[in-house]
């Protein structure tokens, strides 16, 4: 049976940018830093994309900023992304995030057809900030099987959310996550169900009551899309976050239109408050149609994270 049980659509609500006090200005955007005077862990900065910017066929540099501070770090990029050509073919983008020396920056990506967006598309990185690299990098590219350059283009108001722990809490580390790929490996393929599946999961030990935020991203690949015309599609996949073997938050998507593979991006930024005593998160995913639908292998990961908060 196909499984739509137990869902709430999850809502992304992003910070308001008057939260933030304007740190420099760059070519590219703009660097805030979110409540500095409270001068409270994590350190949390944003960068917002001032231009439009063309991926090309080949995977390059989309854009790049620095830091001015050192500590471990997550990422998470909020791009826009539109197909900017009234017809011809659909194009996928893809798009990774690498923060200072990166321990986790996996490229995921997904279809969009000619036309469509601007929609808002999420991927994390994971990584170290130090004096010798202070940069966050975003590379990427969109593609086909006729692919053009400049098919698909990050937006302006594209932005990515910087957490930096400084080195007074990186023992141990408070960037605490579990991901397919670093377990399984790039090879390693998991096979959705019509039923909902754990990907992936993460123990976490809280000892003080606290804030938390838990982000993650996956992709989930059809490998017989069944949505084939733009405009028409209906086939979904869902994803939810677990906690404690209660539904947390959940989401849902139409897969867009392809002619073979289809490519589907989800993505959670949940806040919680959490009590002293131990915590399992789940990642769960489901489609509701029948067919080989993966992640991983020849494509995107699955990823969750959980952080502390401020």
């Amino acid at each position: 049976m196909i499984l739509l049980i137990g869902l709430f659509i999850f809502i992304y609500s992003p910070l308001s940018q008057a939260q933030f006090v304007l740190v420099e200005t760059s070519a590219q955007g703009r660097l805030f830093e979110k409540d500095p005077s409270l001068q409270s862990q994590p350190r949390k900065f944003r960068f917002v994309l001032d231009k439009n910017i063309p991926l090309q066929c080949s995977t390059e540099t989309v854009f790049s900023f620095n830091i001015p501070t050192f500590g471990k770090t997550i990422a998470k990029l909020s791009a826009k992304i539109q197909h900017l050509r009234p017809e011809g073919d659909t194009h996928y983008w893809s798009l990774a995030v690498h923060p200072g020396q990166t321990e986790y920056g996996y490229s995921i990506g997904d279809d969009l057809c000619p036309n469509y967006g601007p929609f808002r598309k999420v991927n994390i990185g994971i990584g170290q900030l130090s004096e010798t690299k202070n940069s966050v990098i975003i590379r990427g590219r969109n593609g086909s099987s006729f692919c053009s350059n400049g098919t698909l283009w990050v937006k302006n108001r594209s932005y990515v959310d910087v957490y930096v722990y400084e080195p007074s809490l990186t023992q141990p580390s408070p960037i605490l996550y579990s991901s397919w790929m670093k377990n399984h490996g790039t090879s390693a393929y998991f096979e959705w169900n019509t039923t909902a599946r754990t990907i992936v999961k993460k123990t976490i030990v809280v000892t003080q009551p606290g804030k938390y935020r838990v982000l993650a991203t996956l992709e989930g690949t059809p490998h017989n899309n069944p949505n084939k015309v733009c405009g028409q599609e209906a086939a979904t996949l869902m994803s939810r976050i677990i906690l404690n073997d209660k539904p947390l938050s959940s989401t849902s998507g139409q897969v867009n239109a392809s002619p073979s593979m289809g490519h589907l991006v989800r993505f959670f930024d949940t806040p919680v408050t959490l009590p002293a005593g131990t915590h399992n998160f789940e990642l769960q995913v489901g489609a509701n149609f029948y067919g080989r639908v993966t992640t991983g292998g020849c494509c995107g990961d699955g990823i969750i994270a959980i952080i502390p908060d401020k």
